[in-house]
């Protein structure tokens, strides 16, 4: 089945992948804008992208730990990163996906209040540096199952540049997920 991204026709999808992974891989850290010979390509990725918003000012080629992503950079200070892979097979995100966003992204203000209150210190050792917060002796996936059990998770989301959200209809859902979260994490 032939597939056309950014105005390149491909014998198959397995066959743009090859190319287009081949074509990113010598564009790793840089900047792709408007007017360079790779942005019309990187477009079309964007374009078949189930993330896809108008406002894109330039593309981001990075490295991913399972390979190469594309960041769409929007404006100054937000960007998408977004799967070329995902793009390419038109598989759209799944229900899971968008839950696990919309819950990670609920409970971002309570790990910057964390933080803040570890002065730059690890809770667990003291050690100071470069922070990641997760959680401890429970992994996240594990705190979402328990607190979804008995409940109906949402089936609605909006998104947003940093992922996907409750939507306000939801708001009572998150912030019992909220108050879960805040007292359960370790």
């Amino acid at each position: 089945m032939r597939i056309c991204v950014g105005g390149l026709w491909f014998p198959t999808k397995t066959e743009a992948k090859n190319v287009i992974r081949r074509i990113l891989r010598s564009l790793v850290g840089q900047d792709v804008r408007p007017g360079s010979e790779h942005f019309k390509l990187i477009s079309g990725i964007w374009e078949r992208s189930a993330l896809r918003r108008p406002e894109v000012s330039h593309f981001v080629v990075i490295e991913k730990l399972s390979g190469m992503g594309i960041r769409a950079v929007i404006g100054d200070n937000s960007y998408v990163d977004f799967s070329v892979r995902e793009s390419i097979s038109g598989h759209s995100v799944s229900h899971w996906t968008k839950l696990t966003s919309a819950f990670r992204l609920a409970i971002r203000p309570q790990i910057r209040e964390f933080k803040a209150g570890m002065d730059g210190r690890c809770a667990i050792c003291d050690c100071s540096g470069w922070m990641e917060a997760d959680h401890y002796k429970i992994s996240f996936r594990d705190l979402m199952r328990q607190f979804l059990a008995g409940r109906d998770a949402p089936n609605q989301f909006e998104y947003c540049a940093e992922g996907y959200r409750f939507t306000v209809m939801d708001s009572n859902f998150a912030a019992q997920w909220l108050d879960f979260h805040k007292e359960h994490c370790r």
